[in-house]
């Protein structure tokens, strides 16, 4: 079978991309859940949209070739992974259907009509172009590009007697003006919304519809990988504002890494998607039917999403219900049902005359904290959340000034205590 660039099923390719990207140690062989001309293919193409990016070195005993991503941030003007969106497959007749209906809907419509009929397109193609097409062809494909399911909306369609008929989306039509004449001002605009907004693809694919630049502005810390998980958001947020029930295929963190084992399928409410400001990782946060609970799924262990249609009402209110509280008690992306909440609170030491910042850092990072002063240069933070364990990892990163730590949850207090015994020992050389 010939190589092909275009891409039919952009899951796989996103899972090779990330592979790339993230364990650039793997080889051909350390992809056991595919066939070698899979893998061939798949790096083909890849290297095709990036090979700028793309670095090789042969292993040592003859163990193959790895292959990786290497990409700096901060000289990148814009997302490279965004070209793999413009590499779907077609046929002859797409191509050839999307540039002849833009030419004709561009124009007016038949005399004393609101627009075109698919009958009518159908005559109209063979009158311009020589072009015979079967009208329940045509029907398909404006019943494409008038869905709002597929994210086109490039036509729109409206009752004419028994028949629909079809017009150019009024956005079309003055997209191309709005582009030319707000050029100065959407430059910086379009470049700062495509590297940081969820859907940038949008705002890419904007700067090179109307030839603009990113000259100014770059990132220290620029989580690329975001635009290969679009599409899945794109499915996930319209399932929550349209009140869906989803189905999610998920690959966990070994599976993701090593290749092992099955996928797990979950079908529940979708309630939210967290975004960690520390790390940039995306977590849905899905109500599971079976087992009555929230689960978090972090964006880019997803494999698939399917919406399943609308979600009961009298289940969807209480599901709503519980999860605002539910969220608003947690830390991070564990979120129980009905939490419990448990208080938690730490003595710090901080010279409060030459390191504000510690404070202010607090005051940034807290999450709904308190910080009160009790003594000379000693502040506390109390907070109060439905798993206090969550924090352990932020609160390490005050090591040195922690003068006490209390809480309801007493196991995690006192692995905390028995932690910072074993590293006393570890640097005093007595363990």
């Amino acid at each position: 079978m010939a190589f092909q660039e275009l891409i039919k099923n952009f899951d796989r390719l996103r899972d090779y991309m990330r592979d790339f990207f993230l364990y650039g140690y793997k080889t051909r062989g350390d992809h056991p859940d595919k066939s070698l001309r899979t893998y061939d293919n798949e790096r083909r193409r890849i290297e095709s949209y990036l090979g700028r990016y793309m670095r090789f070195r042969t292993q040592e005993g003859g163990r193959g070739k790895r292959v990786w991503l290497s990409m700096e941030s901060a000289e990148l003007e814009h997302n490279p992974f965004y070209q793999a969106y413009r590499s779907k497959s077609f046929t002859d007749n797409d191509i050839t259907l999307h540039f002849f209906l833009l030419d004709i809907l561009s124009g007016s419509p038949p005399p004393q009509a609101e627009g075109w009929t698919a009958g009518q397109l159908a005559d109209e193609l063979s009158r311009r172009y020589g072009l015979c097409f079967d009208v329940q062809t045509l029907r398909g494909k404006l019943r494409e590009y008038e869905s709002p399911e597929k994210g086109l909306c490039i036509f729109k369609a409206q009752r004419c007697g028994k028949a629909l008929c079809y017009r150019l989306a009024e956005d079309q039509k003055d997209l191309s003006q709005l582009l030319e004449e707000h050029r100065e001002e959407l430059e910086d605009f379009l470049a700062f919304f495509s590297e940081t907004a969820p859907f940038g693809v949008a705002g890419n694919y904007l700067m090179e519809r109307a030839g603009l630049s990113n000259p100014h502005i770059r990132f220290k810390h620029h989580f690329l990988t975001h635009a290969l998980d679009d599409n899945l958001l794109l499915a996930v947020t319209e399932a929550i504002r349209e009140g869906e029930l989803l189905e999610i295929t998920n690959f966990g963190r070994r599976q993701r890494g090593q290749g092992l084992g099955a996928p797990v399928t979950c079908t529940g409410v979708p309630m939210a998607v967290l975004v960690s400001t520390q790390t940039g990782r995306r977590y849905l946060a899905l109500y599971g039917d079976k087992r009555k609970k929230f689960h978090s799924f972090r964006l880019d262990y997803i494999q698939s999403v399917r919406r399943l249609g609308p979600c009961p009402p009298e289940i969807l209110e209480e599901v709503r219900l519980h999860g605002e509280e539910s969220l608003n008690a947690a830390w991070g992306s564990a979120i129980a049902w009905r939490p419990r909440r448990e208080r938690l609170s730490m003595e710090l030491y901080i010279d409060e005359r030459r390191e504000k910042y510690i404070l202010q850092r607090l005051q940034r990072e807290g999450r709904g904290g308190t910080v009160q002063q009790v003594g000379n240069n000693r502040f506390r933070y109390s907070v109060e959340v439905s798993d206090s364990n969550e924090l352990m990892e932020w609160i390490k990163t005050f090591t040195g000034r922690i003068c006490k730590l209390e809480g309801d949850n007493r196991q995690v207090v006192r692995r905390f205590y028995s932690d910072m015994e074993r590293m006393k020992k570890l640097y005093e050389g007595t363990d």
